[in-house]
């Protein structure tokens, strides 16, 4: 018999990385990195200004990281939330916001 602890309390999972802000040129790739503690039996999920972050070709997530492809300056401007829920007790936990400031490209004549 094999025995699989899990969370004693609902305080033992924790961000050990959380999103960080960021300024990016319309049209460039970003990666907002997100892990809890501990690392396994944990799924993730994002919001975006409080909405739950629909999969997209330009938006998918590895682990807790979030990747964007191409950050389009309607689609992708908010606020970032990364939701870490324990598979096994379904305690979540949710990060402080991370701004993504997306700027103009400038086109050169």
């Amino acid at each position: 018999m094999q025995v699989r602890p899990i969370l004693a309390e609902d305080g033992d999972l924790y961000f050990s990385v959380s999103p960080a802000e960021h300024s990016v040129v319309e049209g460039h790739p970003v990666r907002l990195r997100c892990e809890a503690q501990p690392s396994t039996r944990v799924q993730y999920s994002w919001k975006i200004d409080g909405k739950p972050l629909a999969p997209s070709p330009r938006r998918h997530h590895v682990g807790g990281d979030l990747y964007i492809t191409r950050v389009d300056r309607i689609l992708d401007s908010g606020n970032f939330v990364c939701v870490a829920t324990h598979v096994e007790t379904g305690y979540s936990i949710e990060s402080s916001p991370a701004k993504i400031d997306v700027q103009y490209q400038l086109i050169n004549d």
